[in-house]
C-alpha cells in the first residue's frame, strides 16, 4: 500500500499540471452534515458558472469551471472545504466570496500561486482519506491551458 506521501505526491504532480485560477478555503457557519454541505458547494458553483458563462452554461459541454475539492474537519468538528478552480472564473474573486457568505459561511478566496504550496496543502487530507472531488469539463482541458476559449462548437 503506498504511503500517504506517496499520494499526496502523485496527486501533487497531477494538479500541477494545470493552470488554476484561485485559491479557496470555505467553511460553514454551523456543522452541516457532509451531504448538505456539498449541495451548497454545487450550488455556489453553479452561481459562478452562470455569472461566468451565462444562464445555458451546462448545455455547452465545454464551459464551466474546472475545480478539485477536499473536504476537511476542522478541530470544532465542522466541515470545510478546500478548493482550486480553473476557467477564468467571473466575477472577482471578490464577489465570490460574496456569494459564499451570503449562502454558507466565510470565504477565503485568493489568486492562485504554484508556489505558495496550496496544491499540496489541499491534498492532505486527500493523502489520509483518499477522498476528492473533480468537477467541470475536464476533457477539454487541456494542460497549462489558462481561460477559457470562446464557445468551442466540440470538445475532443
Amino acid at each position: 500500500m503506498a504511503s500517504e506521501q506517496t499520494v499526496r505526491d502523485a496527486a501533487a504532480s497531477f494538479i500541477k499540471r494545470y493552470d488554476w485560477n484561485w485559491w479557496c478555503t470555505l467553511t460553514f457557519k454551523g456543522k452541516p452534515p457532509q451531504e448538505l454541505a456539498h449541495k451548497v458547494f454545487r450550488r455556489w458553483l453553479h452561481k459562478l458558472n452562470r455569472r461566468t458563462f451565462g444562464n445555458n452554461y451546462y448545455k455547452r459541454p465545454a464551459e464551466g469551471l474546472r475545480w478539485i475539492c477536499t473536504a476537511e474537519r476542522q478541530r470544532r468538528s465542522s466541515l470545510h472545504f478546500h478548493v482550486l478552480i480553473a476557467g477564468d472564473p467571473k466575477p472577482a474573486w471578490d464577489t465570490a466570496e460574496k456569494f459564499w457568505n451570503q449562502i454558507a459561511g466565510n470565504a477565503q478566496i485568493a489568486v492562485y500561486d504554484s508556489e505558495r504550496g496550496a496544491a499540496y496543502y489541499m491534498l492532505k487530507q486527500y493523502a489520509a482519506t483518499g477522498n476528492m472531488d473533480l468537477g467541470g469539463p475536464w476533457k477539454c482541458m487541456p494542460s497549462q491551458l489558462s481561460g477559457v476559449a470562446s464557445r468551442p462548437t466540440h470538445c475532443s
